[in-house]
């Protein structure tokens, strides 16, 4: 039988493995866009999901 700490550390594990896997679609999404030369929009809307998603936060003193 596990333990409190053992549950809580594999669905932390998990949680991980799943952000990792999530971490590398989107690596790939945005090396495919760039790779294929992908209208700007494409791009645009890349990043707004990062945004979104927390991944980047834009300088506030740089202009988009």
């Amino acid at each position: 039988m596990k333990t409190e700490a053992e549950i809580e550390l594999e669905e932390m594990l998990v949680g991980a493995q799943r952000e990792e896997e999530n971490l590398r679609d989107y690596l790939t999404e945005i090396a495919s866009i760039i790779y294929m030369e992908s209208p700007i929009e494409y791009q645009d809307t890349w990043l707004e999901r990062m945004i979104t998603l927390g991944y980047y936060k834009p300088a506030e003193d740089v202009e988009g």
